[in-house]
């Protein structure tokens, strides 16, 4: 019995990492629980969009978030991703070999990091992924941190995009150093936290759906860029979403009400036509409802309201 039980003690040191004398923090990086926010602001005089996200890590997270990344690839490859107007801190290349490089295949954005004297950089790769990374480890995002913001600059519209955060990992205790190669050790990739968030999407490629319920003219007074149906379902730890609306070029801002859960939002929301609007919802875990109304003109002149009903449900 007594051997037994010496064996069953070394089996627990040795798989719990103790004896390899590793940081679990770094040795097993799961990220559980991130909450990235969006906070959009049009510049009407400029047509500039401006992309503020702010990035939570979760207390109950056991890794150190040192890199955030945001899909804002093209279908349709662009002829120069540069416009001198956009912040320019972004890192960028010609060399196709290169991963930073100006991609083609990517929405013109500029960038900037968290800031002053910040210690992270922002770059865009060749598959049109723009990225910000942490430049060394005083740097990283800790379980219960928060940092913002990461900035976008852009002309082109909010749209639904992929995000994923990599936390950082150490490879002590494996036979290689820096980088293990395949099939050897752990694969970070698979510590990588992914979601969908709002960034720039070129106009011709947004997608755009209605609540439906009345005559065309009438349901395009409201639009959604980032969902694709009237009811979500969000990951279990959602503390929130953040809401693309297109107001219709006819409505009437005045007209404007929302309601969730029966609870009066209409201060959140700026209703202007033809212009995009993105609001945080706060959500918790359970169903929610949220009703959004306004009316416009028709193209007879003649006025209508649209009436749209939005489903959010946290397991």
């Amino acid at each position: 019995m007594k051997k037994l039980y010496l064996l069953l003690l070394s089996f627990l040191f040795v798989t719990s990492g103790w004896a390899l004398d590793v940081d679990p923090m770094t040795q097993n990086p799961v990220i559980t629980n991130t909450d990235l926010q969006v906070k959009v602001i049009y510049n009407p005089a400029s047509n500039i969009y401006e992309y503020q996200y702010t990035l939570a890590s979760g207390g109950n997270n056991l890794g150190y978030i040192q890199r955030l990344a945001i899909d804002v690839s093209t279908l349709v490859p662009q002829g120069n991703v540069y416009d001198p107007v956009l912040y320019s801190d972004a890192t960028r290349s010609d060399k196709p070999s290169d991963e930073v490089g100006a991609s083609k295949n990517s929405v013109p954005i500029g960038m900037q990091s968290p800031g002053p004297n910040t210690l992270w950089f922002s770059a865009v790769s060749m598959n049109g992924t723009a990225f910000w990374g942490a430049i060394n480890d005083s740097a990283f995002i800790t379980p219960g941190q928060t940092l913002g913001s990461f900035i976008f600059q852009s002309k082109a519209p909010p749209g639904a995009r992929r995000f994923s955060i990599m936390p950082y990992f150490r490879y002590d205790g494996f036979p290689c150093a820096d980088e293990c190669p395949d099939g050897v050790g752990p694969n970070p990739e698979s510590y990588k936290f992914t979601g969908t968030t709002i960034g720039p999407v070129l106009p011709e490629e947004l997608k755009l759906i209605n609540g439906k319920g009345q005559s065309a003219a009438v349901n395009a007074f409201l639009a959604y860029s980032n969902i694709t149906a009237t009811r979500i379902t969000l990951p279990a730890t959602a503390k929130g979403f953040d809401l693309a609306v297109k107001y219709g070029t006819t409505t009437l801002p005045a007209t404007f009400a929302a309601t969730l859960n029966g609870v009066n939002v209409t201060p959140s929301f700026h209703p202007n036509p033809g212009a995009f609007d993105v609001v945080r919802i706060p959500l918790a875990k359970g169903t929610h409802k949220l009703l959004l109304s306004i009316e416009g003109l028709k193209p007879s002149g003649a006025q209508s309201r649209d009436t749209d009903s939005l489903t959010f449900i946290v397991p």
